[in-house]
């Protein structure tokens, strides 16, 4: 009787707490290439964290939830139970996030979803050295003032082929 106790008490500290606090704060890495999936209940908010405003969201099925804008955030709320599953896009200035939206039991929502951007440097240098690739830089390091304004020329990109077509980059002061 004893060892049968002992037992039940064993297996309650294990599974107790993962019945109390069943939903989870979790973090994801993730670029545009990636699907996200996000777990959700009739009855429970769950919140995706961004690192910058979202700007438009595109949810697929809008009958079956409700989405609020919170600051750096969206708030995804089912209407409807039944295993709900549905797309969402999210976008802001610079990314588009991708999710695979999901209602089910709410021993598996995700309260709070914190969305972090991969950013691949490799890559981005790569692009940058391509279109780079047909300027050549000319450094000038100049500065004018003018009415309290002052303009500093640093460098000025000519097209390689034709020496008409530039660009600059500088600093105003």
């Amino acid at each position: 009787m004893k060892s049968k106790i002992a037992c039940f008490a064993f297996i309650s500290l294990i599974c107790l707490p993962k019945l109390i606090f069943a939903g989870t704060i979790r973090e994801v890495q993730t670029d545009s290439s990636k699907l996200i999936p996000i777990h959700t209940a009739l009855g429970f908010s769950t919140i995706l964290e961004f690192q910058s405003k979202p700007t438009q969201a595109i949810l697929g099925d809008q009958d079956g939830i409700k989405l609020e804008y919170v600051g750096n955030s969206i708030t995804l709320k089912p209407l409807i139970g039944g295993g709900t599953k549905t797309n969402l896009f999210v976008y802001s200035d610079y990314d588009r996030y991708n999710f695979s939206v999901l209602t089910g039991s709410s021993l598996s929502v995700d309260y709070i979803v914190r969305v972090k951007t991969i950013s691949n440097k490799k890559e981005n240098k790569e692009t940058i050295a391509k279109i780079d690739a047909p300027f050549k830089t000319i450094l000038i390091n100049q500065k004018r003032t003018l009415n309290g304004f002052t303009l500093k020329a640093i460098s000025l990109k000519l097209n390689r082929d034709s020496d008409s077509t530039c660009s600059g980059h500088g600093e105003e002061t």
